[in-house]
């Protein structure tokens, strides 16, 4: 038994060794005249590893892009680009064209509407006032101005007193209102016959889809090893 067990061992390693010698590292092929070579073995095996050590590191790259991507999915953006504008029917009023977006990765729709302007406080003549449109699960639009009720005397410091979107919210876009020649009355007054600054802005669809990580682009794994002559 001993006999057998003497021969069958080194014959199992020389199977392994010349299944290893099949594959040669880099560039230089390594033939099976190689086996007795230790230095060849070794050559293979550490190619071997840096190969597997770029599968890994790919895989990872590219798990952390799907969870990126699954991420986003379920998050809150648009499905569409939002249309604003002043009403038709009634001066003093927005108006939107239908809308699609997403909340927690649930699709909701909203229908072509009127909505009104608030707070209906009097804005300073020549003062910005800017008020955002935001939508959840409710399908209501919501009407978000600028902190101080009257206005800002510089267009900067009246966009950056917007609130910041609620959770489980998307934001149409924005609309910003100056007249020069007299106070501005939310709701009152006409948009149409405002005699200064009326200007709408939108929200990007992009801007929901842009957070993805760019170091999880996937990678390339350059092949370490080739089959042996």
């Amino acid at each position: 038994m001993k006999t057998k067990r003497k021969y069958i061992i080194p014959m199992v390693l020389l199977i392994v060794a010349f299944v290893a010698v099949a594959y040669a590292a880099g560039k230089a092929r390594i033939n099976f005249a190689n086996v007795s070579r230790t230095q060849s073995l070794v050559q293979i095996l550490n190619a071997m590893d840096t190969e597997a050590d770029a599968n890994r590191t790919a895989t990872n790259l590219n798990s952390t892009l799907v969870d990126d991507v699954r991420d986003t999915l379920k998050g809150d953006y648009l499905l569409c680009l939002p249309y604003l504008h002043k009403s038709g029917t009634v001066d003093a009023d927005m108006s939107t064209y239908t809308n699609t977006y997403a909340i927690n990765g649930v699709i909701y729709s909203i229908p072509a509407q009127d909505f009104n302007l608030t707070p209906t406080d009097v804005v300073t003549t020549k003062y910005y006032k800017s008020y955002a449109f935001d939508v959840g699960t409710n399908g209501t639009i919501d009407v978000n101005a600028s902190t101080t009720a009257a206005g800002y005397a510089t267009y900067a410091a009246d966009i950056a007193a917007l609130p910041a979107l609620a959770a489980d919210h998307v934001r149409l876009g924005i609309m910003t209102v100056r007249d020069p020649n007299g106070t501005f009355t939310p709701d009152t007054d006409s948009l149409a016959l405002v005699n200064g600054d009326f200007q709408i802005a939108y929200t990007p669809t992009t801007a929901y889809l842009s957070g993805m990580s760019s170091a999880a682009a996937g990678t390339a794994v350059t092949e370490q090893v080739q089959q042996g002559k």
